[in-house]
């Protein structure tokens, strides 16, 4: 294979090569609606199914894994889907998202549900129209077709008016599915990879902070010597400057403050002079009191300020606020969280409740620090697998941007 480029015209879809075409869905394929199958007929075991809601929440271009099925009773009411076939969402909440679509792929006879349609292309590779159907150019045109506010709908005759772009030769869509399928196979490699890592942290995390011989028990306002707490306050912004680190920025998952998450600013006068109370330190220990109550991060860098729905804590030098971070995370010290916020109307988590939590740990600062270490490392592991999959994802979205509108093209030279 080789990439060349070559001479283009311009379309309704804007530039494509001259060796395309665009073609209308109609005049490459046909549609049928799919029937039945309703949530509570879904069965654990039984012939396979494919419900219009899992095209959002477990599909992306193409479909290899069933997750549903029915019984022969109900299979005699819906419709079969065989593969090659693309399985499009005809319901939706938004226009932006109307007419997911997915190629199916498995081999398995397999029931298309209600709210589903099927397309079966003709002389055209299905997994090539599974990438190409759900890139930003043809979404545009499904959204300005979805009818309806709360719930959107599109239907046959509506797509079937769809323009896209269509590499003459099946060879040539054949590369382009092909080049996309590796990334993906990578980008799916590496999530299982970084479950499967995350999954032994956890059952490394509960071990090391099992509580051992020696170690003592202290309340957590024991071991704090300073709260930022900025709560009920909120400062002025402005387009650029220091970041407010909100709650959004805070996964459970996560050790460190999510940047990439902020969207909010403060002026170098603001961050200087409204915060009286201070700002985070490294190796401060965040905390979120509403919305994702009890999550936590540690400061990595001295970058940002808070306000809204979390505090800061300080833990005093005696300690290892690293070992403390990782006691945040324990299944005790969140059974504690969830104590508090049993029964309330609007949950939030408080100083007074914090002060008051048990926390169990290692009477000498060296052992804390050789037990967060451990912790530490892998999360270290994590963050350079979850940076490598960040990059391979942004790689993909390059890759469909040029390959399905042509700018990059796939030639064999065979």
């Amino acid at each position: 294979m080789e990439l060349v480029k070559g001479k283009y015209k311009k379309t309704e879809l804007g530039y494509i090569p001259i060796e395309w075409n665009i073609k209308k869905l109609n005049e490459i394929g046909s549609f049928r609606k799919g029937r039945g199958i309703k949530k509570d007929e879904v069965v654990d075991e039984g012939l396979a199914c494919i419900r219009y809601g899992e095209l959002y929440t477990h599909h992306n271009e193409y479909i290899k894994k069933i997750n549903s099925y029915v019984t022969y009773e109900t299979s005699k009411t819906s419709v079969t889907i065989t593969k090659g076939d693309i399985l499009f969402a005809g319901s939706g909440e938004t226009k932006e998202d109307i007419g997911k679509c997915a190629a199916f792929l498995n081999e398995e006879k397999t029931y298309a549900g209600g709210d589903v349609i099927i397309y079966t292309p003709k002389d055209t590779d299905s997994l090539f129209l599974g990438f190409l159907l759900n890139h930003k150019i043809i979404a545009k045109q499904k959204a300005q077709l979805g009818q309806g506010d709360a719930v959107v709908h599109i239907y046959p005759h509506n797509l079937e008016n769809v323009f896209i772009p269509v590499p003459l030769t099946i060879e040539e869509q054949t590369a382009i599915a092909a080049a996309l399928y590796d990334i993906d196979e990578l980008i799916s490699g590496l999530e299982k990879l970084i479950k499967k890592k995350k999954n032994i942290k956890q059952g490394a995390m509960q071990e090391l902070l099992k509580p051992k011989k020696g170690w003592i028990t202290k309340k957590f306002g024991e071991i704090i010597v300073k709260i930022i707490d900025n709560r009920g306050k909120t400062p002025p912004l402005a387009n650029s400057g220091y970041p407010l680190i909100e709650v959004n920025a805070i996964y459970s998952s996560n050790k460190y403050p999510i940047y990439k998450e902020v969207s909010k600013f403060v002026s170098n006068t603001t961050y200087k002079k409204w915060f009286r109370n201070g700002h985070p330190d490294i190796g401060d220990i965040l905390i979120a009191t509403v919305g994702s109550v009890g999550a936590t991060v540690i400061m990595k860098e001295q970058k940002g300020c808070i306000a809204q729905n979390i505090i800061a804590i300080k833990i005093s030098d005696l300690y290892s606020s690293e070992f403390i971070f990782y006691i945040t995370k324990s299944e005790k010290f969140l059974r504690q969280i969830k104590a508090v916020l049993m029964g309330a109307v609007q949950p939030s988590l408080k100083v007074p409740h914090l002060l008051n939590f048990i926390v169990e740990l290692p009477q000498i600062k060296i052992e804390q620090e050789e037990y967060s270490k451990v912790l530490s490392d892998m999360d270290s592991e994590i963050d350079l697998l979850e940076n490598k999959l960040d990059k391979y994802i942004m790689l993909k979205q390059g890759m469909m941007q040029n390959l399905l509108t042509g700018k990059i093209r796939l030639i064999d030279n065979g």
